[in-house]
């Protein structure tokens, strides 16, 4: 059985057996509890039955009959919580760059007086958010515009690092990818970043998921931030 099914079992046996079973020349009560719907139905009657019950178990403390009750019911439903935990699992968070994030934060610190309000704001949306646009750059299994081909999870490092050029070259300096291979994931993390902005409540009526969803940024914005993701799309190091 499983352990949850088991600590519920012990349990009710540990229960009054008056509640349960009934005595010579008394009419017995009418059971308090069923049996739960669940697949150790069979076992769980034999022991609200009083039938089949380990002499050991007759030395546990006795328990109200609504935690009883209590435990079985949470026996039955912890098997359930973990399906939907399950059906509704994310994807792990992603390790980030600390040393890459934190130089594009003092970047765009230090040009703070000469970004326009459209690159600040691009930038600062960014930053405050990274980890999340990252997971969702690399989520094999998206909740959202699935028909956006996401990049492989072997390549978050390269991707993490290219969203934190976005916001070095919003502050008007840059960097070069270290390899082809990054460049390559740069300009496919370019691609798929400007296809997920949502710059206007006319972009997210094409998602119905979205329609109730504030724009991600102002048009304003998300024209600064599409500007550099063109750059960096056309070849990676543009």
């Amino acid at each position: 059985l499983p352990m949850t099914t088991r600590a519920a079992l012990l349990v009710l046996a540990a229960a009054p057996a008056a509640a349960f079973a009934p005595t010579a020349g008394v009419v017995a009560p009418r059971p308090l509890l069923r049996a739960p719907p669940c697949a150790d139905a069979a076992a769980a009657a034999l022991v609200l039955r009083g039938g089949g019950m380990p002499s050991a178990l007759a030395k546990l403390p006795k328990l109200p009959k609504l935690a009883v009750l209590g435990l079985v019911l949470l026996a039955v439903a912890l098997p359930l919580l973990a399906q939907v935990a399950a059906l509704w699992r994310v994807a792990p968070e992603p390790a980030l760059d600390a040393e890459v994030w934190r130089r594009a934060r003092l970047r765009a610190v230090e040009a703070e007086g000469s970004m326009s309000a459209a690159q600040a704001e691009a930038a600062s949306k960014l930053l405050s958010n990274h980890a999340a646009v990252l997971r969702d750059m690399t989520n094999k299994a998206p909740r959202s515009q699935a028909e956006l081909p996401r990049l492989p999870a072997t390549a978050q490092d390269l991707v993490d690092r290219a969203l934190a050029e976005v916001v070095i070259r919003l502050s008007g300096e840059r960097s070069e990818p270290a390899s082809s291979k990054e460049a390559e994931v740069w300009a496919q993390t370019a691609q798929l970043l400007a296809a997920r902005i949502q710059t206007s409540t006319a972009d997210l009526q094409h998602h119905p998921r979205f329609k109730d969803r504030a724009p991600d940024m102002s048009a304003a914005a998300g024209a600064a931030m599409r500007e550099v993701l063109r750059g960096m799309a056309s070849s990676g190091t543009a």
